[in-house]
């Protein structure tokens, strides 16, 4: 696992920009073909996370204190990941069997070693106040990762699908462009990170019923291997 995109054999694919509308295929009508194949960003005009009001704009539905609604939302895009994603990907990856009578189980099957599959669907805007780029930017719970390395090997596989829509977002006088990308890694090079900065979350803790996590690390996606990259005719850097 950690290879990049040329060791996979996987282009790096630049869709051109266009309306939210028709990119997601809320108002038009789409037909995959190898001119014009599926897009990733499409979920389907709406689904439980996100919303889309009447400019295309993206609105989160789920509280983010909800830990069980946000697992709930996670079997949901680990089905659509393996259903619609991966065949595109070419790569050998179930979602773990073992979770029809444990759902807390690890998510997928990579290549036959276990892995879990993590999608963030809202940049972290203020990733800018600890010097990374919001655009590339995802929060990883310290609580996971003391978990996974206590009940697995190094070599567990975590894949990150990042997915910011098609258009530019904004919040917190932050603008963030459009991108949708996979990135593959190991939750033992994650532990090596001991460089990465700590984000402690508001409103977590005493009294948090949910008992989320209180604190994650911040990584930046383009240290690991890339799967797969979207960014509407802007590039990585």
């Amino acid at each position: 696992m950690g290879g990049n995109s040329s060791d996979a054999g996987l282009p790096i694919i630049q869709e051109p920009r266009a309306t939210a509308y028709e990119a997601r295929g809320l108002h038009t009508q789409h037909t995959s073909s190898p001119e014009n194949p599926p897009r990733l960003t499409n979920v389907k005009g709406g689904g439980v996370m996100v919303a889309y009001s009447e400019d295309g704009c993206k609105h989160d539905l789920l509280d983010p204190q909800d830990k069980q609604a946000w697992y709930a939302e996670g079997e949901r895009w680990e089905q659509e990941f393996v259903e619609t994603i991966v065949p595109r990907l070419h790569m050998d990856i179930i979602i773990n069997p073992a979770k029809t009578a444990e759902p807390w189980a690890h998510d997928l099957i990579v290549y036959g070693k276990p892995g879990d599959l993590k999608r963030q669907s809202t940049p972290f805007y203020t990733a800018g106040r600890y010097g990374m780029d919001p655009r590339f930017t995802v929060a990883f719970n310290v609580k996971d990762l003391t978990n996974y390395m206590m009940n697995y090997d190094r070599d567990f596989v975590v894949l990150f699908w990042l997915d910011w829509g098609v258009d530019l977002q904004e919040r917190f006088g932050v603008e963030v462009e459009g991108m949708c990308g996979i990135w593959q890694t190991t939750i033992g090079a994650i532990d090596a990170m001991t460089d990465a900065p700590m984000h402690v979350y508001k409103n977590r803790g005493e009294g948090d019923e949910e008992h989320n996590a209180t604190e994650s690390i911040l990584l930046d996606v383009r240290s690991f291997g890339l799967l797969y990259y979207n960014g509407y005719g802007l590039s990585l850097n």
